[in-house]
Parts: structure tokens; sequence; C-alpha cells
């Protein structure tokens, strides 16, 4: 099987590892798909040969995925409101992480500023009860809680995961349950569901 890695920055590859892989991590964390000014006049914007070089890579790295359509590669961002990329790759799937109910526009923003043919949210770290979601056009839901020994640490509560979970399985999205929430759900309730793209590069 693949195997999943994770950039600082929440970029993130799922797959067999290969020589794009690394560079994939750097130019997710570097900003590949943040808005960029459009120069005017014949003058180089300042960076602007460390952008072009970025989307090269760019171009470099989704070429690889795209000639790999095996694996599924999986992008994540906190920030989607500082994004604007597209992709029609039927592997590629663009995400964001929701961690409390005043950020629940980040989905918005995530639609409206990312194209690509499958989307998906993680909610980790829940910070509090998330509320009503709109899931129009998620295709599937992960969910934690915080984890490490920082001061002030805040576990996710058996009801906002359930309130979540509830919510995606209404509407037929798959939700996975990661394992460090197994303490707080039980076994009886953990939900590791995968959707059926995946799967079908998994068989």
């Amino acid at each position: 099987n693949g195997q999943v890695g994770q950039s600082p920055d929440n970029g993130s590859y799922h797959g067999e590892p290969h020589d794009g892989a690394v560079r994939l991590q750097t130019v997710v964390q570097a900003g590949v798909m943040e808005r960029e000014g459009k120069p005017s006049g014949r003058q180089e914007p300042r960076g602007g040969g460390n952008q072009r070089k970025i989307r090269q890579a760019a171009a470099e790295i989704f070429g690889r995925m795209k000639s790999n359509p095996q694996h599924a590669y999986i992008f994540l961002t906190k920030r989607p409101d500082k994004v604007c990329f597209s992709t029609d790759d039927e592997n590629v799937w663009m995400g964001v992480t929701v961690t409390r109910s005043s950020e629940k526009k980040r989905l918005e923003d995530l639609k409206r500023n990312i194209k690509a043919k499958h989307y998906h949210v993680t909610f980790e770290p829940i910070f509090d009860e998330i509320g009503e979601i709109d899931f129009a056009g998620i295709d599937w839901v992960v969910i934690g809680t915080e984890t490490g020994h920082r001061k002030g640490k805040v576990d996710s509560r058996l009801e906002w995961v359930l309130h979540i979970a509830d919510q995606a399985k209404a509407q037929g999205i798959p939700v996975f349950m990661k394992e460090d929430l197994l303490l707080i759900m039980g076994e009886e309730r953990m939900i590791q569901e995968l959707p059926e793209q995946f799967i079908k590069r998994i068989q």
C-alpha cells in the first residue's frame, strides 16, 4: 500500500514515495497556490524570480501526479482565502482545516478559490461546538482531536464529534475518525470510512 506524508504547512501527499514527493511538500509550504499579483510594465516585481520558480516546480509536480493516477494526492490548507488555484486531475483532493465554529467560512472560501474535482474537510483539533455545517460539494470528512501536552489543551467532546459526523452521514459523505479519538468515542462509535475513489486505488 502507499504511504502518507505531510508537510509543515499541512500540504500532504498520498502514495508510494518517489523523487517528486519531497519537492511536493516543499512547494506547498512555499505557497504554490497562493494568490499572486500580476506584474505591470516591464520591471520584474520584487520576488518575481522566486514566484516563477515556484510556478515551474508546481507545474512539474502536478505533471508527475497526473502521470501517476494510481495514487491520490491530498492537499490541506488553513488559509483558503489566500489561495487561487485550479486543477481538473481526478486524483487530486483539495481540503481545508476547520477547528472552531467561527472558521466555517473556510468551506466557502475553499470551493470559491480552489477549483477541483474533489473536496475534503478536516476538523482537527476541535476547540468548540462547530454547529450546523454546509457540506455541499464536500466528498470526505476527517475528524480528530488535539494531541500532545500543550498547556490548555482542548480534547474534542463526544457530542461535538457526533454532531459533525451525523450531519455528514445524513448527506452520504464518508467520515473518517482518527485513531486519537478512540478514547473519546469508544470502539462502538468509531467510524473510519474512505471515499470510494480511494478504495478503488487501494484495491
